[in-house]
């Protein structure tokens, strides 16, 4: 639903602009085809994160349930492994980023990663699908376990709009780097 909703709001405005194109209004459709980039825009940021607050408390439950009285620091994300690949819905899951002493934690929905926190070795920002519309970015942390170079994508959904989250994923991963600085 979330990526149909803002559809909603602009789906009604090509028959407008097609309506007053033939109605001899050539003027104004010109008006409401420039409109449909700003709207879709607007929508995606405002009602892309439809059913988020709920999504929010759901998960807690599920978090409280497997793990009650937990003092660790987190944050409500969206997740995907690396090799996913979507044309519209970025996330895979949605879940809890745990800040555990010694390993951070995805605890999700349907999916649950762990890497060691001595394993961290970068924390920086990559492009996903919402970045193209400048309304999001991925929080990578990069480490390397066993030999191998492992990455966790998250997103943050902490705030009301995709607008929002962009701006709070700045502070994510200063805590993250803060959390991961080795002598910490």
């Amino acid at each position: 639903m979330s990526n149909l909703v803002p559809l909603l709001f602009v789906a009604p405005l090509p028959a407008v602009a097609v309506s007053l194109s033939q109605a001899g209004k050539s003027d104004l459709a010109f008006y409401v085809w420039v409109s449909i980039p700003v709207v879709l825009w607007l929508a995606i940021n405002f009602f892309s994160l439809f059913q988020n607050k709920t999504l929010r408390r759901e998960m807690l439950g599920k978090l409280l349930a497997d793990r009650p009285g937990s003092g660790d620091r987190t944050f409500f994300v969206g997740f995907a492994r690396p090799k996913r690949k979507a044309a519209i819905h970025t996330h895979e899951d949605v879940g809890w980023l745990i800040l555990h002493s010694d390993r951070l934690e995805f605890f999700g929905d349907t999916l649950n990663h762990e890497l060691p926190r001595s394993a961290i070795r970068s924390i920086r920002f990559g492009a996903n699908m919402n970045s193209l519309l400048l309304l999001g970015r991925w929080v990578l942390v990069e480490a390397e376990v066993d030999g191998k170079r492992v990455r966790l994508q998250v997103e943050p959904r902490e705030k009301l709009t995709m607008l929002g989250n962009l701006v709070y994923s700045k502070r994510l991963a200063a805590e993250l780097r803060s959390w991961a600085r080795p002598g910490r």
